[in-house]
């Protein structure tokens, strides 16, 4: 790409999300899109796409109307209308997981709605933590595997999941290692964005091209806790009002690019059990409430003084896992923040208020 390298380069890409996968076109390349951290990346480069998230959509109109209405997920709104009005053009297939219901049920109306990208439907289990999970989630992958292969008319093997998973591997360590303290959030979460928009050849090659920003001398230090935040300009308004994100559970952040993968035995079932024995998310059965417990871990462990709660406007699921963090957050103290997200995001003075307000009541000496 034809811009300045290092962290400027991971924050073009976070602002012009399309423009990586359409400058690997002309190669010769094919892209693949997919909704959900669910599904595995590792999959989709072997078989020869190069994985795109579908994460920035175009404001809710007369396509996305014709089927879903108007108090639904604005999230998913949105991405429909892009799918629709031919944003995604340069995708060669999607794969949609079952997540949630709504997206569940987006994943027909695009074979209706768009008609010419192949949509492949992954199934999820929605508890994880079992033997049989496992063993259906491994069944599931293999038949993804299989169709992303037909569609690429790809003869690809084991050899080449096994070297797309040391890829990636190698991505996820580097943005583990990344000094936050040298970062602003959005430069972190640029980054993450980058990782989801690019390749992992490209994407290790912009790494090692960062250069380090001055130390950020912020306080206090907050958490942020939601699913899909494309949402950049949001890191922005924390840099702005001077909030230093030191911990996250982002879908599209640090729960996507913060486990490894096994690179012993079989590289499918490997893929199956890094995927699922992550932290549950939401849409998850959560019977223990890990989520909450990992939540306190980490506020206590992180010397965190308050937690941001992201929400796309709707969300059902993370509306039901609302109340049950809050309520830990509120045992031990902590202040938290509920912020609900449109996509695109109209509200950011609404936002920026409510932030400058938050970091008043933790205090600078957080």
């Amino acid at each position: 790409m034809n811009k300045p390298c290092g962290t400027n380069n991971m924050v073009y890409i976070a602002k012009n999300p399309h423009q990586p996968a359409r400058d690997y076109l002309p190669s010769g390349g094919r892209v693949a899109g997919y909704f959900c951290s669910y599904v595995p990346v590792e999959l989709i480069w072997a078989s020869g796409f190069m994985p795109v998230r579908i994460l920035s959509g175009s404001p809710p109109g007369k396509h996305c109307g014709k089927y879903v209405q108007s108090f639904c997920c604005s999230f998913a709104r949105s991405l429909l209308e892009a799918l629709c009005d031919g944003t995604y053009d340069y995708l060669s297939a999607i794969v949609i997981p079952h997540t949630c219901d709504t997206i569940r049920n987006l994943s027909d109306i695009i074979e209706v709605a768009v008609g010419n990208i192949p949509v492949i439907k992954l199934m999820v289990p929605t508890i994880t933590h079992t033997p049989e999970a496992l063993d259906f989630f491994t069944e599931e992958l293999s038949l993804l595997w299989r169709k992303l292969n037909e569609i690429a008319c790809s003869e690809a093997s084991d050899s080449d999941i096994e070297k797309s998973i040391s890829a990636y591997n190698k991505c996820r360590s580097a943005l583990t290692a990344l000094d936050r303290n040298n970062m602003s959030n959005s430069d972190i979460y640029a980054t993450y964005m980058a990782f989801q928009l690019t390749d992992p050849v490209t994407f290790l090659s912009l790494l090692e091209n960062m250069k380090p920003s001055c130390p950020v001398e912020r306080m206090p230090k907050v958490a942020l806790v939601g699913g899909c935040v494309p949402q950049f300009e949001v890191f922005e308004l924390l840099d702005e009002c001077g909030l230093r994100v030191v911990w996250d559970d982002l879908a599209t952040a640090s729960r996507f690019g913060g486990f490894e993968v096994s690179e012993k035995g079989d590289p499918i079932e490997a893929l199956a059990r890094a995927y699922l024995e992550r932290c549950p998310c939401p849409t998850k059965h959560d019977p223990l409430n890990v989520r909450g417990a990992r939540l306190v871990e980490n506020v206590k462990a992180n010397g965190i003084k308050g937690v941001i709660f992201l929400q796309q406007a709707f969300c059902e699921f993370h509306s039901f896992d609302y109340p049950m963090l809050k309520e830990k957050l509120d045992e031990e103290g902590v202040h938290s923040i509920r912020l609900d997200l449109s996509l695109p995001l109209s509200s950011t003075g609404q936002i920026r208020t409510r932030l400058q307000a938050f970091f008043e009541m933790l205090g600078q000496g957080g």
